[in-house]
């Protein structure tokens, strides 16, 4: 219910009703409790404003990004992870294992390290609160840069962005450098 007070403020209020009976089950007396809800709805209201800009946020980010919880469990990823990674969208849900992830991308034939020690090197060194950065290349010749940073109380990002151009714009220009320098 909306209640508008002396002051013209609005105020949110729930109310619940309780009919007290006696022993033959007849009404004696009507307990009321109304609660005010306007500070928890005004609150609730402002987190789902700010997942909605945290969604479109990353939903239109130029990298593609997943993030592991402590538990090495998914929590999110992008559309633009799963484009980039080429893997089917059902392999990277929310709760999928780091482990299943790898697993899913040797298949693919994105990903031929060994599972253990790659984990073990990566987690060694997030636990260690030191981001990791690579460079890998894809199945169809594309460069991704690849950095995973941990988070504070455990778990990790990792966003991938495709460096394929510059790369290639770099390499053109140190060879017209040589070419010029000859």
């Amino acid at each position: 219910h909306t209640l508008e007070m002396p002051s013209g403020e609005k105020h949110i209020a729930v109310s619940k009703r309780l009919c007290i009976r006696d022993q033959n089950g007849e009404p004696q007396y009507l307990l009321a409790v109304v609660d005010d809800i306007t500070a928890e709805r005004a609150i609730k209201d402002k987190l789902n404003e700010q997942k909605r800009q945290l969604d479109a946020a990353v939903a239109n980010m130029s990298q593609g990004l997943i993030m592991f919880d402590v538990s090495e469990r998914i929590v999110m990823c992008n559309q633009r992870y799963i484009d980039m990674s080429g893997l089917p969208p059902d392999a990277v849900t929310p709760g999928r294992t780091f482990h299943e992830v790898l697993q899913a991308r040797q298949v693919l034939g994105t990903f031929s390290a060994d599972i253990g020690k790659y984990r073990r090197a990566l987690l060694d060194s997030l636990t260690l609160g030191r981001p990791v950065s690579a460079v890998t290349v894809s199945a169809d010749g594309r460069l991704y840069r690849v950095i995973n940073v941990p988070m504070a109380g455990g778990g990790w990002v990792a966003t991938h962005e495709d460096v394929t151009e510059k790369v290639r714009a770099e390499e053109i220009n140190e060879r017209q450098k040589r070419q010029l320098d000859a």
